[in-house]
Formats: structure tokens, sequence, C-alpha cells
């Protein structure tokens, strides 16, 4: 299992296998809802007048620590034309959403989504509590399967879910 953050993805080079050509890089990623699945990555091709592309996740062969890795440059298609992406969230869209006990408490906010890049899910967000408990206690994540509903303005979990909790809690980046 490879764990990486929405963040960390971003930047990483998409290259083909039939010939090693870099097509661009990963501007953002989208995945469902309600399953976590990854649907598609958005790809910056470059260039200044350039829209970006989408990849779907079902043509990627791989997503390893340096490049995304697909077939070839027919796997991506303008950005827009993928209509199984219609119900997917952004997930540069969903940072800094409030994330919502069911009993109406704001504990926190989204601050990265983490993906198991080996399942092509995503696993848990990162959830910024505050600077100063973040820096003494590293930041919370809150695992997927605890997530009751992702809504536009926020996430709404469990009232028992405590972003305090040893278990819950990742280092932090170095």
């Amino acid at each position: 299992m490879t764990i990486r953050s929405g963040h960390s993805l971003r930047g990483t080079a998409v290259v083909t296998l039939d010939n090693g050509e870099r097509l661009g890089r990963v501007d953002d990623l989208f995945f469902a809802p309600t399953t976590g699945d990854l649907e598609a990555l958005l790809v910056d091709v470059g260039g200044l007048f350039s829209k970006p592309s989408l990849l779907s996740a079902a043509q990627i062969s791989s997503i390893g620590p340096d490049a995304v890795v697909i077939a070839d440059r027919e796997a991506l298609v303008p950005n827009g034309t993928l209509t199984e992406e219609a119900r997917a969230v952004r997930a540069g869209e969903i940072e800094d959403r409030a994330v919502l006990t069911t009993n109406g408490t704001v504990v926190g906010k989204v601050s990265d989504v983490l993906i198991d890049t080996d399942t092509r899910q995503v696993t848990a967000f990162s959830v910024a509590t505050g600077v100063i408990d973040n820096a003494l206690h590293g930041r919370p994540s809150l695992p997927f399967s605890l997530v009751q509903s992702l809504g536009k303005d926020s996430l709404v979990v469990s009232a028992d879910y405590d972003p305090k909790a040893p278990e819950h809690h990742i280092p932090l980046a170095k």
C-alpha cells in the first residue's frame, strides 16, 4: 500500500509507455464521492493557450513516485468530454471545507486528500485543526469510511469522530 497526498501528486509528470514522452503534469484529481475511487486526473499539458486534459483512471498503467505512466498519447482527452467524471469531486475544490460532526460541531477543515496509489482510492482526508494543535500533535486524518456525506460546504462525520484521538494522527511531512 502506497499512500500519497493529493498535493504530492500534483506536478507529477505524465509519461507514455510507448515512447517515454512527457505529455504534461498532474494538476488535480477527481474521485467518486461515495466510494473514494479515483476517477480521473486533470493534466496540464503546458503551453500558453492550451487547456487541461482529462486522463481517466482506467487509462493509467501505474502511479509511481516520479511519474504517472499511461499507454500512449491517445489516453488524454480534452477537458470536459468524459461524462463519467461529471459526478466526481475535484480534490482541489474540497480543500478548506469544514469537517462537521452530526451534532453540529466543526472539528477542522479539509487540507488534503490521501490516496492509495495501488488501489487508486482516496483512503482519508488530512484535517487542519489549527496551527498550534497540528504542530504539537501532527495533522489528524479522517478515514474516508467515516464520512457520512460530502457536501458542497462540508464533510459530515459521526459525532464520535475525535481528531485528537491518536489513531487519527499522521506525522507532518518534513
